[in-house]
């Protein structure tokens, strides 16, 4: 459900502003794999993110883990917490069925 709202909305914050400045740089057929593959670094960040989302799960779904609630990390840290502290405006994308 979560991919599928991904799909459906766009988010206009700075980031995503700056990102509309960029211009073609490159033909996408010459790029190599691994600029679109995640490197080490990003793996593990992306580990650890998953290990807090298995955490909260796991808590919440299994009454008998319910007094570990206040191990768990309840907020995983953004790159851009400044930004995300910002209103979003949400647009629905018109979908083909």
């Amino acid at each position: 459900m979560y991919s599928v709202r991904l799909l459906l909305i766009i988010t206009t914050k700075s980031l995503a502003k700056a990102l509309n400045k960029t211009a073609l740089q490159h033909d996408i057929l010459t790029l190599p794999n691994s600029m679109f593959l995640i490197d080490e670094a990003e793996t593990l960040k992306l580990r650890e993110d998953f290990k807090v989302l298995v955490g909260r799960i796991l808590v919440e779904r299994i009454p008998s883990l319910s007094l570990l609630k206040s191990i768990v990390t309840t907020h995983i840290e953004s790159k851009y917490p400044k930004e995300m502290a910002q209103q979003s405006t949400i647009t629905p994308l018109a979908m083909q069925v």
